[in-house]
This record gives structure tokens, sequence and C-alpha cells, in this order.
């Protein structure tokens, strides 16, 4: 396995105040699938491309040590992390990643925006507080939740099973027009649906539930 080259550039080195350091990563083997999980928290965002390897950059944020990252492919499957070197010290690590849009993807940030392009694999995505935007994905299965902010997705196919969660924040999906089970469920707002047809026992199923916001699902 190669692991590529590792290019890195410090921004500040006043102890005590917050450091920047930007690094990039490439890797040549074939992904197959993705597990990126940033315990730090931090921006996540990834592209679909026409690469079969993957180009990571990565900005780590601290104030102590820098946070522990990793980015590796173990049997087909690109294994990104990070995490706070320091518990008692904030850090936080934004990612940036290109990969095959045809692999399957499961994202988790403890905290900030998750926003996924072109991805024609299967997606699980998880942010405990941020914006969820997702464009042009193509998978059967799309499940993202978000502790605290709002979704947007963009389905480019019509999924086999969609589930999106928001405890705080609204919900809007398009998709193209078939027929879904859909449940919807938005306590404290209102739920529109158009455009696509509901059916109950459909093979497509749409869950949908906002804690605290609104639901609105579009058919094209």
């Amino acid at each position: 396995m190669r692991r590529g080259f590792l290019v890195g550039l410090l921004h500040c080195g006043c102890s005590g105040q917050m450091r920047t350091l930007d690094d990039r990563v490439e890797l040549e083997a074939p992904v197959k699938a993705v597990s990126l999980d940033a315990a730090s928290g931090g921006h996540v965002i990834l592209h679909g491309s026409d690469e079969t390897g993957a180009i990571i950059t990565r900005a780590q944020h601290y104030t102590g040590q820098k946070p522990i990252t990793d980015a590796q492919i173990v049997s087909g499957v690109l294994i990104l992390s990070a995490q706070c070197a320091e518990p008692q010290q904030p850090c936080a690590v934004d990612h940036e990643v290109w990969i095959p849009a045809g692999v399957s993807v499961d994202v988790q940030t403890a905290a900030g925006d998750v926003t996924l392009h072109r991805i024609r694999g299967d997606v699980a995505a998880h942010t405990g507080g941020g914006v969820v935007t997702a464009s042009g994905l193509r998978g059967d299965q799309i499940v993202i939740t978000s502790i605290g902010g709002p979704i947007t997705v963009d389905a480019a196919i019509p999924p086999r099973r969609m589930a999106l969660d928001s405890s705080d924040g609204d919900i809007v999906t398009t998709i193209p027009d078939d027929a879904y089970d859909i449940e919807a469920h938005a306590p404290t707002g209102e739920v529109q649906v158009s455009g696509v047809t509901e059916a109950d026992q459909a093979e497509r199923q749409l869950r949908v539930r906002a804690e605290d916001g609104n639901i609105r699902i579009s058919g094209r």
C-alpha cells in the first residue's frame, strides 16, 4: 500500500493561540468505500470524481499539540480519522476529499458542516451540529442525521431508501418523481409533499423527521 506524500504548512506558532496546519495526502490505491470519523469535529466536504484513488486536504486547528490524524487505504476502504491530542484543549480538523464517484461513504463529525457532491454510492452521514448539503446523489441507500442543523438533499436518481433526521432545522429534499412509501414528521413545523407519488408499501421508502423545523419534499 502506498501512503503517498504529505506536505504541511504551519500558520502562527504563537503559544496558547489557535494554530492551523494545512496538509495534503494523495493515495493511489483503488478506493471502494470511505469511512471518515472526525471525533475532533470539523467541516467535511466530499467530491465524487474520476479518480481511482483519493486526494485529501486537511486544515488542522488546535492550541496545544496538533490533532491525531490518519489517512490510509485498507482492503479498498479509505479510512480517515481525526481526534484531539489533548481532550482539555479545543481542536477541529476540516477535511476536503476527492474520491471515486461510485463508492459508498460513511461520514461522522462531532460538529461541523457536511457537504457531499456527486456521490454515486450509498451514503451514511452524521454531524453532531452543523448543516448537511448533498447534491447529485445516486445511491440506493441515503441516511443523513444532524443533531443541530438543516439538511438539504438533491438525489439524481430515485433512492431505494432515504432517511433524513434533524433535531433542529428544516429538511428539504428533491427527488425524481416515482412511487414512494413516505413517512414525514415535523412536530413543531409543516410538512409539504409535491411532485411525487405517495404509495403505501411502495418499494422505495422515504423517512423524514424534523424535530424542530419544516419538511419539504419535492419531485421533479
